[in-house]
């Protein structure tokens, strides 16, 4: 929730992002200054702020004409986004590994979502793998104790989310196959081995995006034959 003393440009940009990442606002959708603030009641300064920002952030695009539209996910924009990720991450894992006192309740933590995928994994129970696939991850990066590189994190996260497929995780065979890596990983964490932590996560993460791009051309395809 936000505070009353937060800035309206950051209350409308929250809630603008909150709007396309759940779909209200959907790729291409032409977004105007004018009817934001006609509909919200609130004037076209902090709504001119906060586009701005979801613009430079790659969630709104410029159409055709001047007009601002919700900018579309492209494959180029997800290869570069996992490419990203796997970079991020594994550098949280090489500031956060070894953990640091205080925080072994964390792979105690990391220990139990990896047995708890494992169970949802044989009963093909695939909404529960992927939140707690999401849930080991953050608590993976939590590790670093950098609120810098974590935002930066959450800021790709969210792009991520925006597309909503899962596809490449449910391929044939993937499912076990991220099982493996995710067992992998949380061993190379547990046993304080930074090295080998941080190029299981950039193994797996660019594993998972090559699966999504796989299975977003394999329904694109399916589309146009």
């Amino acid at each position: 929730m936000q505070s009353p003393l937060t800035p309206a440009r950051t209350q409308f940009y929250e809630a603008m992002r909150l709007c396309i990442m759940d779909g209200v606002f959907e790729a291409g959708d032409v977004v105007s200054e004018v009817d934001l603030a006609k509909h919200l009641g609130i004037s076209r300064t902090p709504i001119r702020e906060g586009l701005q920002r979801l613009e430079a952030e790659g969630w709104l695009s410029r159409g055709s004409g001047r007009g601002l539209i919700v900018r579309r996910v492209t494959e180029g924009d997800l290869s570069v986004l996992y490419q990203m990720r796997s970079v991020l991450e594994a550098l949280a894992l090489r500031i956060g590994v070894p953990v640091r006192p205080g925080y072994e309740d964390s792979i105690k933590r990391l220990g139990w979502l990896v047995h708890e995928m494992e169970m949802h994994t044989k009963h093909d129970n695939h909404e529960a793998v992927a939140e707690k696939n999401r849930e080991f991850h953050q608590l993976l990066v939590s590790l670093c104790g950098s609120k810098v590189l974590i935002n930066q994190l959450q800021l790709v996260y969210d792009q991520l989310d925006r597309v909503r497929e899962n596809g490449g995780l449910w391929a044939k065979g993937r499912l076990e196959e991220a099982l493996k890596e995710h067992v992998e990983l949380y061993e190379a964490v547990r046993d304080g081995d930074k090295q080998k932590a941080a190029r299981c996560v950039e193994q797996h993460i660019m594993r998972a995006g090559e699966a999504v791009l796989a299975s977003l051309r394999s329904e694109q395809s399916s589309k146009h034959s």
